[in-house]
């Protein structure tokens, strides 16, 4: 190779170096402003929600706030315009779950094929949706699988979805005292078809809980088992 070769050689080398570089800081500098993006939509939706959110918390909490069909129906709109903007907002979904799985709780029970019963089985539909996409956004956020697992027990369907949610808001939630609750109801309700092992970590889970939150276990675990 001729050293006018060998300069050409090294020439281009060094083009492709460059260019190397200019192409890895732009992807960099793609994801940081898809990133910033990502993050202005989130803040705009929450924003746009914010009082919505504190609402839907209160009634979360049951602080006495008086929930009217005009008020439960803005907050959700809010919630439903919220998310177009950032449809991965788990807690916007979350938020829904509950306002759905609120109402329909609130409906008494009443005969299938009846209107009451077609209205509250569909704000369950509708609750379980919310639950299934949020348990997809935050994995390891054990409220978001408990809630899914109450609102299945509540509809009656106790099957593979219900003790899958189940299983999920336990491994990540048992030391929580509000999953530890939910999931002895459920348990405690099921408790002659429940096998071994998770009856195993339901007393487990007793046993481990602090004072109080035991001594409401225990006095759940009493009025259903017999």
């Amino acid at each position: 190779m001729t050293t006018l070769e060998h300069t050409q050689l090294h020439l281009i080398m060094l083009i492709f170096r460059r260019m190397a570089v200019i192409f890895l800081m732009l992807a960099i500098a793609g994801l940081a402003m898809l990133s910033l993006w990502h993050g202005v939509l989130n803040a705009t939706a929450d924003a746009k929600v914010l009082r919505s959110r504190w609402m839907a918390n209160q009634w979360r909490s049951d602080t006495g706030i008086t929930i009217s069909s005009d008020l439960w129906q803005q907050v959700v709109e809010d919630h439903q315009s919220a998310l177009q903007m950032a449809p991965d907002n788990a807690e916007l979904l979350d938020n829904l779950g509950f306002l759905y799985a609120g109402l329909a709780s609130g409906i008494n029970e009443s005969a299938p094929n009846t209107d009451d019963h077609a209205l509250q089985r569909s704000l369950f539909v509708e609750a379980l949706n919310s639950y299934r996409q949020a348990t997809h956004l935050r994995h390891t956020f054990p409220y978001s699988w408990m809630h899914l697992a109450q609102v299945k027990f509540s509809m009656g369907e106790i099957d593979a979805e219900l003790w899958i949610a189940y299983d999920k808001a336990f491994r990540y939630g048992h030391n929580e005292p509000g999953v530890q609750l939910a999931l002895a109801r459920i348990a405690f309700a099921q408790w002659e078809n429940l096998d071994d092992i998770r009856k195993a970590q339901i007393t487990q889970m007793i046993d481990q809980a602090p004072p109080s939150t035991k001594r409401d276990l225990l006095d759940l675990g009493r009025s259903h088992v017999r």
